[in-house]
């Protein structure tokens, strides 16, 4: 089952500044081109670290999809302060991705 577009904007409103690329059917969400949290199935799933299982309200994992490894579940999706608190958190300890090289169409 695919997430639903309806979904994916309820929580990228939530977070300032964040927005969504759709990959593989699903979504990832952004800040300042940096990936930090997927959504898949209607559900948000944040990659473990340190810090966020320092501020983790439930911990409840699983893989978004089959074959991944398993990720933070996040149900509190309406408290705005707490995803935002997650999506700093994550945006902090990301790196930004690494530029793409052109190919030569020589």
């Amino acid at each position: 089952m695919a997430s639903t577009v309806s979904f994916v904007n309820f929580i990228v409103d939530q977070i300032d500044g964040a927005y969504f690329k759709k990959m593989f059917g699903e979504y990832g969400v952004y800040l300042e081109g940096k990936m930090i949290l997927l959504i898949c199935d209607d559900t948000l799933f944040v990659k473990p670290s340190e810090k966020i299982e320092n501020i983790l309200k439930s911990r409840h994992l699983a893989p978004p999809y089959n074959g991944a490894k398993d990720y933070y579940v996040i149900s509190e999706l309406e408290d705005k302060e707490y995803l935002n608190m997650l999506a700093k958190i994550k945006f902090d300890e990301t790196p930004y991705p690494k530029p793409r090289k052109l190919k030569n169409k020589n």
